[in-house]
């Protein structure tokens, strides 16, 4: 994930406090017991100095009632909410495992994160944890670096209440992507990302909101529509890294169907990160048994 912090809510452009605004506009408000599985292709672009890298990031996002679900190395027990879990796996043999407990109106509760970079990071293994208890939010980290042969970790935390951002529902990296999903693509509405940076304990400031009405057609990376159709018309999303939206810093380009595809509300079909894109291959949900 290219923003690497924590994210508190705000609605710019609307009365409606953000976290309501998610919550009642997110694609799995059905109350079945659901999985939503997006696969995509992963590539990230060749410089002058490293090639190009390709491979897949599988994404589930579950619908579940008093369920017992795994984040990280926890089994948090009688969840109800939605239960997202991915992997990402690329052909040099960096990884990416994601899973997150979010209630219904879209607060993060329980957050993991482990990934392996060699293409920015030169192998560094990065591993996030993140819990709500009573409206106070812990989360920490662990960064281990190799070079030659010395390791070197580096650790950390933080602490805060929610009141601390203007009493806004808190998220953070590993369920974005959930977030932007639920905009209302019928009006101007933008939020605001109060990104917290553990290494410098500062707040800085993005937004996440429509880039333009215009659809543009996005091409898949395999056809996987009802009517094997090879693009699908998007409305484009941008979450800025600056205050100016969609902004003169380095921004995350998302495009999202206006359509349903294979019963999947609002799917993401394409997102670029920096050098990395990813192309949406399959599209599914399904009712738990």
């Amino acid at each position: 994930m290219l923003i690497c912090g924590a994210l508190v809510l705000t609605a710019c452009g609307s009365g409606v406090p953000a976290q309501r605004l998610l919550g009642n506009n997110a694609p799995w408000l059905s109350g079945q017991d659901t999985t939503e599985t997006t696969v995509y292709d992963v590539s990230v672009a060749a410089t002058e100095s490293a090639p190009a890298v390709h491979g897949t990031y599988t994404v589930k996002i579950r619908r579940v009632q008093n369920a017992d679900v795994a984040v990280g190395e926890e089994t948090v027990t009688g969840f109800s909410g939605y239960y997202l879990s991915a992997h990402m796996q690329m052909d040099n043999g960096d990884y990416m495992d994601i899973q997150a407990t979010v209630g219904t109106d879209m607060s993060l509760k329980q957050s993991y994160m482990k990934k392996k970079d060699s293409v920015a990071r030169n192998g560094e293994v990065y591993t996030q944890i993140g819990k709500e208890n009573d409206g106070v939010y812990e989360t920490s980290y662990e960064r281990i670096s190799a070079s030659g042969d010395t390791e070197t970790t580096e650790v950390g935390s933080a602490k805060f209440k929610h009141k601390e951002f203007q009493s806004a529902p808190y998220a953070d990296n590993t369920i974005l992507y959930m977030l932007v999903r639920c905009l209302n693509a019928d009006s101007a509405t933008a939020v605001t990302l109060d990104v917290f940076q553990y290494a410098t304990g500062q707040v800085t400031n993005a937004r996440m909101g429509l880039v333009s009405a215009t659809p543009a057609d996005i091409a898949l990376a395999d056809a996987q529509t009802e009517d094997a159709c090879t693009k699908v018309a998007c409305l484009p999303y941008a979450i800025a890294s600056t205050e100016t939206f969609p902004g003169q810093g380095t921004s995350l380009n998302v495009y999202i169907a206006k359509e349903p595809i294979n019963g999947v509300l609002r799917p993401i079909c394409k997102f670029i990160e920096d050098r990395t894109t990813y192309t949406m291959i399959s599209t599914q949900t399904v009712v738990n048994a």
